[in-house]
């Protein structure tokens, strides 16, 4: 009897929060529908609008038929005479798309923050990804028993998010052009730094002052991503900006591999908790949430996901193993920031974890001492030695980039809802909520939220020990701070690494092997549907 009502508990969980999100998300379909287009073979950066610097209006150059066309100041689409500087109004909708044919154009802003444009897209191509999950969903026994080695699951669910994530991109474009969401925005991403970087030692030294001069992403972030894309480009023996753009593929190929190996990082953390099965099923339940197989071809962000889970895990490890992991700990979360300042929240966590494992140690509190100094010693070892080696200032860096964000933030809240960003505070923060509910999957969102209600309940002894509960008041407080701008679908990939833990330890709550088995398969099919629904009816530009 407990078993059928701990499984019908779940499913309540899952189905009254799908309702909801789906509700929101079929309002975000209608919201943006009103909405000027362009087809994915014509979207190319030229095409985007663009400022013009005389008049400081954003207009778009029509390729087909080279006219100009502009926005007003409601966002409505008109013709631009430049050589009059002139506005003409296009009239009706209809009359709009029949003149210019395309365009990228929101006639009205979404519900929710989506980074991604409404755009159907159906084609054979489907069947690909199509084959791949339902292969995987009749392999299910193989990585949900135990008659396999550990080692050999971890191998072939690795195989399982490249070929995955590989297959949905190919919806968006061949595999020879992986990595092509890098020059979507041009001189947004920091692979336009790439070129700029003649001398390592001199572009660390001079990173701060740099910022301002280098892509917009460069100007927000560490150097991290910008030196591992000159490695790769030096390898491939590229310098310059063409003969990367034309070889493209080869970036996002790496991108691909090595955010996929986020699978073992985020093993090894959940097994720290709970078991090897466990393990196993949070891994499964992470590779097939919508936002990590959409983004993690196409975004950097998905190689900062294993970069914020090793100093997370070695420091959990660290209870048994004081010395090395406390001081792993450290050093990889310095690397984390150093490619990200994500890695300051994920510091916090950590933080948190030794702070809560120290209210609780009672006798062992020299011990948890002890860990955090090892931990600190690690993490400034790191910068000290950029900055003693290189010359890179840590801090002259974060404070240069949170300077320009903000400037950049506050043009964007001006831009396109005409008032000071500090006043759409509720708005940001209900933007990244339903963005991040719809991307990691409401039914994981469920599970998580009722691990929220066994805290608010006082249920704490439910959460095994205090590494699971600091993660979850981690990714709660992520995801309702005001930590990020939007785009936290592609950005909170890492969030969605945590979640899988908590996910993973509700499963485990349940009271057979079987009744987790079928709980799981409901949740994956459930996934899988959501990101097929995504990604052919939202069209993802990053």
């Amino acid at each position: 009897m407990n078993s059928d009502r701990e499984k019908k508990n779940i499913c309540k969980w899952i189905t009254s929060a799908g309702l909801i999100v789906l509700l929101f998300f079929i309002i975000d379909i209608i919201a943006v529908n009103d909405t000027l287009l362009t087809p994915y073979e014509e979207l190319r950066p030229t095409a985007l609008p663009t400022r013009d610097a005389d008049t400081g209006i954003y207009y778009i150059r029509d390729k087909n038929t080279d006219e100009t066309y502009s926005l007003d100041k409601n966002r409505h689409l008109v013709y631009y005479d430049k050589e009059k500087k002139k506005i003409k109004p296009l009239g009706s909708k209809s009359e709009q798309i029949k003149l210019t044919g395309r365009g990228i154009i929101y006639l009205h802003p979404p519900v929710s923050p989506l980074y991604s444009f409404y755009l159907p897209c159906f084609s054979f191509r489907l069947l690909l990804p199509v084959i791949i999950v339902t292969a995987f969903l009749f392999l299910l026994s193989f990585f949900t028993g135990s008659g396999q080695k550990t080692g050999i699951k971890l191998f072939f669910l690795y195989l399982f998010a490249v070929v995955i994530r590989a297959s949905f991109a190919w919806l968006r474009h061949d595999f020879g052009q992986m990595g092509t969401e890098l020059l979507r925005y041009e001189g947004e991403s920091v692979l336009f730094d790439v070129p700029l970087i003649t001398d390592v030692f001199e572009f660390l030294k001079t990173y701060p002052e740099m910022m301002i001069k280098l892509s917009m992403n460069g100007s927000h972030y560490p150097p991290g991503f910008a030196l591992l894309l000159k490695l790769v480009a030096a390898i491939k023996g590229m310098s310059a900006l063409e003969t990367i753009k034309a070889n493209i593929n080869i970036f996002g190929w790496v991108i691909l591999m090595i955010g996929s190996v986020s699978v073992y990082p985020l093993y090894l953390l959940i097994k720290e908790f709970f078991d090897d099965r466990t393990a196993i099923i949070g891994v499964i339940v992470f590779i097939f949430m919508p936002n990590t197989i959409i983004y993690g071809a196409v975004s950097l962000d998905s190689i900062f996901v294993m970069l914020a889970l090793w100093p997370v895990y070695f420091l959990v490890r660290a209870e048994k193993d004081n010395l090395i992991c406390s001081i792993l700990a450290g050093l990889f979360l310095g690397i984390a920031v150093f490619f990200s300042f994500s890695g300051i929240p994920v510091g916090l966590l950590m933080a948190l974890f030794i702070l809560l494992k120290m209210l609780q140690s009672g006798e062992n509190l020299l011990k948890y001492l002890k860990i955090s100094c090892l931990a600190a010693a690690g993490f400034f070892s790191f910068f000290l030695f950029l900055y003693g080696i290189f010359g890179f200032n840590l801090i002259e860096c974060f404070l240069t980039a949170q300077k320009l964000e903000k400037l950049f933030i506050s043009g964007v809240a001006v831009r396109y809802h005409k008032k000071a960003f500090d006043d759409l505070y509720l708005y940001v923060i209900w933007g990244n909520y339903l963005a991040f509910c719809i991307y990691a999957g409401f039914h994981n969102i469920a599970l998580f939220l009722r691990n929220v209600k066994s805290i608010i309940g006082g249920k704490i002894e439910k959460l095994k020990n205090s590494g699971i509960f600091s993660i979850a008041v981690f990714v709660f407080m992520i995801i309702i701070g005001f930590v990020y701008h939007m785009e936290t679908e592609r950005i909170w990939q890492f969030v969605s690494a945590f979640l899988a833990v908590i996910i993973a330890g509700e499963l485990q709550k349940t009271a057979s092997a079987p009744m987790m088995k079928n709980i799981l398969l409901l949740m994956l099919t459930i996934s899988a549907l959501s990101t097929f629904l995504l990604e052919t009816v939202f069209f993802t530009l990053f």
